[in-house]
């Protein structure tokens, strides 16, 4: 009798090896898991610089394609983040990885400038994008309520309603309103 359960035993887990190879199996491992999420991996200029060609493009580099629809959660502010907006245009590459910032004229002389990241915004499978990894590698720290307000952390300004840059696709679940990464152009 316990050869016989043996034998069958051998028998089942034979079909199980058989129907995993098939294709009838479990999935396949390597596909990536849900859970992949875009990073941030780049912006220029980083955080913290000076000097910045005032003509230079921005330009904001993520792991796997975002959707058209978060480019209205990016914005560069002069002066402070609660400053105006520099008007330019906003574009993707061809595969959604790079987001280009082109203003619309030579940014001001000797300023400080703020690019402005949503911390909400999903990738193109509906993930949350991943700013924190590497943001702060690239000179980015928290928007606060009180930076959009003229507070104190990035410069004093205008005052800049949070409404307007907080909510969905702006709101990290952190309580702050995203990243911003602030430098200072040329002459």
């Amino acid at each position: 009798m316990t050869m016989l359960r043996v034998f069958r035993f051998s028998i089942l887990l034979l079909i199980g090896l058989a129907a995993a190879c098939s294709g009838d199996g479990p999935a396949d491992l390597t596909d990536p898991p849900a859970t992949v999420t875009a990073k941030l991996i780049g912006i220029d200029p980083v955080g913290g610089s000076s000097s910045v060609d005032r003509s230079s493009p921005i330009v904001i580099t993520f792991s796997h394609p975002i959707p058209d629809s978060m480019t209205a959660f990016f914005d560069c502010h002069e002066g402070a983040l609660s400053g105006e907006a520099v008007a330019g245009e906003w574009t993707w590459n061809g595969d959604h990885t790079h987001l280009t910032f082109e203003p619309h004229g030579p940014l001001a002389p000797h300023t400080e400038h703020f690019v402005h990241v949503g911390g909400d915004m999903v990738d193109d499978r509906g993930s949350h994008v991943d700013i924190a990894s590497h943001g702060f590698d690239f000179g980015g720290e928290w928007a606060t309520s009180g930076m959009m307000e003229g507070g104190s952390g990035m410069g004093m300004g205008p005052h800049m309603d949070p409404d307007d840059h907080s909510g969905p696709g702006w709101d990290h679940e952190n309580g702050s309103h995203g990243m911003v990464f602030g430098f200072t152009t040329s002459e």
